[in-house]
């Protein structure tokens, strides 16, 4: 089955990823710590080896933030990665246990995890609340997570999820073939560089598809081979398009639904719009904004030390702010998340600018 030409599967896809689909899906980064050395990881220099928790793009300070991030996007799961989060086991079962008692039995959430666990630590994970187990393999090497594995399907849905790594055909399907009785699913994800693996991975001699994507040739390629060969298994290539595309748009768009603020435009892909004005303090500028122009209160916001409002509002006063006020005004499209990622910043301060956003 093809989806969308972004993401392709065979059989019935894990529980996680049906959540992930709809963008419902919480990341909850757990520990940067790691001691597998796998030559692709492509975590970014903040977080690599670095012993801090993130949820989604939030630094984590205390448990409340995890809490305040997940109902934001109103997530219906959570997904656990890192870093490896089977080194901080303690944290790890505290916040299963956490996330199952504040939102009930139905908030579905999956491990990724690279180690392979012990037969007591998988029991804990089921105790307190695990429903599903991703193991990503090593090297390719099955050996040591073949006990795991069998122990894991015991108690909730197992999986192995790696990378469609190119010309890695046969290895991955000896994994297949030594694991399909006791898997409930396999995940390949196309195979990346980021901005910390590309030197390992230009190395082993993989180059990209292009510039306009991370993903490595052969790699789709490698994983059409796999499914090809397993019609009759549980098999889902996700790409990297999908996962930008598709997965990363619904969860802006569920986000940008409970985050926007009165004054916001809601776009299609999950973004907000609005209007900054700066040049003066955020205090006199909302009195200038509701004494003269009479903007209503619900109308004007503040970030930091920038006075929000509407950007059609903004459009029709902008040069008045700007001659009278002395005020700088702009037009921003940002992602409705924690870090505020700025899509993209149109100036309204010369009366011939022509590249107004279209409402």
């Amino acid at each position: 089955m093809e989806n969308n030409n972004k993401s392709i599967s065979t059989g019935e896809i894990a529980t996680g990823c049906k959540h992930c689909r709809k963008g419902a899906k919480a990341v909850l980064f757990l520990t940067g710590i790691c001691d597998q050395n796998c030559y692709y990881c492509p975590i970014s220099k903040k977080r690599k080896n670095k012993d801090k928790t993130w949820i989604n793009e939030k630094l984590v300070k205390t448990p409340k933030d995890v809490f305040i991030e997940i109902e934001n996007m109103n997530a219906t799961g959570t997904g656990i990665t890192g870093g490896e989060p089977l080194l901080k086991q303690k944290k790890l079962f505290k916040y299963i246990k956490t996330l199952k008692n504040r939102y009930g039995g139905d908030h579905h959430i999956h491990l990724y995890t690279s180690k392979p666990p012990k037969t007591k630590t998988i029991k804990k994970l089921s105790k307190h609340g695990l429903d599903e187990i991703r193991y990503h393999i090593k090297n390719l090497n099955l050996q040591p997570y073949l006990k795991p594995i069998k122990q894991s399907t015991k108690h909730m849905e197992t999986g192995i999820e790696i990378p469609a790594i190119p010309n890695k055909t046969r290895e991955i399907q000896k994994i297949i073939n030594q694991t399909h009785q006791h898997i409930d699913f396999y995940n390949l994800n196309e195979f990346e560089y980021s901005e910390t693996n590309y030197n390992k991975i230009k190395q082993k001699n993989h180059k990209p598809i292009g510039e306009t994507t991370h993903a490595i040739k052969n790699s789709r390629e490698t994983a059409t081979k796999i499914i090809n060969q397993n019609q009759n298994k549980p098999i889902h290539f996700c790409t990297s398009n999908y996962k930008d595309s598709i997965q990363l748009r619904k969860r802006l768009q569920r986000t940008a639904k409970q985050k926007a603020k009165p004054y916001d435009e809601i776009t299609k892909d999950g973004t907000l719009i609005r209007a900054i004005i700066t040049g003066k303090p955020p205090k006199q500028t909302k009195k200038i904004l509701k004494t003269q122009y009479n903007v209503p209160k619900n109308k004007i916001g503040q970030h930091k030390q920038k006075t929000e409002t509407a950007w059609w509002i903004a459009d029709q006063i902008h040069i008045e702010l700007q001659t009278k006020h002395q005020l700088k005004t702009d037009i921003i499209e940002i992602y409705p998340t924690s870090n505020r990622f700025q899509v993209q910043k149109i100036p309204l301060n010369k009366k011939e600018n022509k590249n107004k956003k279209e409402k």
